[in-house]
């Protein structure tokens, strides 16, 4: 790995739209896409079915793609991802469809999302042209607790998730989006929540928001649920409710519901580590120890989201990615680290968080200690 910053300024951003059957993605795709910043977007979906648009559509552009009235481009993708991202390019090149400046991918509800992301970030010819945005995945706020503990697509699309919406909140009685929400936190400890009462749209989601097109802004909701400094995603209207809310959730009699936990043995819980160091990082050491620590372990690792501050370094570094592929680094201002404290927070099957510390010290990543700020089932560890 090496610090360049990724030529962003010519390459699409390529968001993911996920979540179970039935969730309501479609629906919630459906009001993203009013939204100005996607005017200029190609979306590909399984299906044209699926979509629901069919009242918006304008014009055909092939047997394939559809043209919508705001400009958008609808393709169906049956079968593998890349070469359906490579024939937009020709054609968005020879005019036979609009330009377009990003992709959003509605994915089946049974899809793991993460080879849809790594095949942007492992095709050779995909990479220079397209760049991973956020993920926005969606849970069923009537069913969304079944799901999570039946199925691991499911439990894999929260956990993938840069921010996750809780649908349905306008039939779901308040207790079941309590409990959808108590099974969140088990899972997606850094993604923020919103709650949709069918009106969630683009201004509250921010699905077009990503550590490359927002900057600090976005860094900084990495980070906020793991090492709790900050609130949960605001809603920009009253009738989308956000995560901290749920407590104060009343029953018919006018009291709260009691918080409500989920015992381990319903389903299986992703460990998540978060680790912090105040000294600088050694960057090839640093590198070398991700380099073998995806090697062994990449299969387990779903996320991995981080903040560093680089020996030598004039601005902090933001990595990320999923399972044993990492996107390339991108420089941040110096307002991102201004504390100067190097961030990482590893989401999967992992290993005990107090031997992932002491592999950071063996490879000698920082002159400083590592401290565990938070992980499951242990307390905060310095060494």
């Amino acid at each position: 790995m090496n610090t360049d910053r990724a030529s962003v300024g010519q390459q699409r951003p390529v968001n993911v739209l996920t979540g179970f059957l039935g969730s309501g993605k479609t629906t919630l795709l459906q009001r993203i896409l009013r939204n100005k910043s996607l005017s200029n977007c190609a979306v590909l979906v399984n299906e044209f079915g699926s979509v629901g648009l069919d009242d918006l559509f304008l014009d055909a552009a092939g047997q394939d793609t559809i043209v919508l009235p705001n400009g958008c481009i609808c393709c169906a993708v049956r079968d593998d991802l890349g070469p359906v991202l490579l024939k937009l390019l020709e054609r968005g090149a020879d005019g036979s469809v609009p330009a377009f400046d990003r992709v959003v991918i509605e994915t089946s509800g049974v899809a793991d999302p993460a080879p849809i992301i790594n095949t942007v970030v492992t095709n050779r010819v995909l990479r220079h042209h397209f760049c991973i945005g956020s993920t926005v995945a969606v849970v069923d706020g009537v069913h969304g607790v079944r799901h999570l503990q039946e199925h691991e697509v499911s439990r894999k699309q929260v956990a993938l998730a840069d921010r996750i919406v809780i649908s349905k909140a306008d039939i779901a009685s308040a207790h079941q989006i309590q409990a959808v929400y108590a099974v969140l936190d088990q899972l997606a400890r850094t993604a923020p929540v919103v709650v949709s009462h069918n009106d969630a749209d683009e201004a509250v989601v921010k699905l077009t928001h990503d550590v490359v097109q927002a900057g600090e802004p976005e860094l900084s909701m990495w980070f906020t649920r793991t090492w709790g400094d900050g609130s949960p995603l605001r809603a920009a209207i009253h009738s989308v409710r956000c995560a901290d809310d749920f407590s104060r959730h009343a029953r018919p009699d006018g009291r709260s519901h009691p918080a409500l936990t989920l015992p381990r043995p319903h389903m299986d819980i992703y460990d998540a580590v978060a680790l912090e160091c105040e000294a600088p990082l050694n960057w090839v050491a640093f590198s070398l120890w991700l380099s073998m620590f995806v090697h062994r372990y990449g299969a387990q690792l779903l996320r991995i989201k981080a903040l560093l501050h680089i020996e030598g370094g004039e601005t902090p570094i933001a990595l990320h990615g999923v399972h044993a592929t990492i996107y390339p680094p991108v420089h941040m201002s110096r307002l991102a680290c201004a504390d100067h404290m190097s961030r990482i927070v590893l989401i999967g099957y992992l290993p005990a968080a107090g031997k992932i510390l002491e592999s950071l010290e063996a490879f000698g990543a920082s002159k400083g200690r590592f401290r565990i700020v938070n992980a499951r089932d242990e307390n905060a560890v310095t060494r």
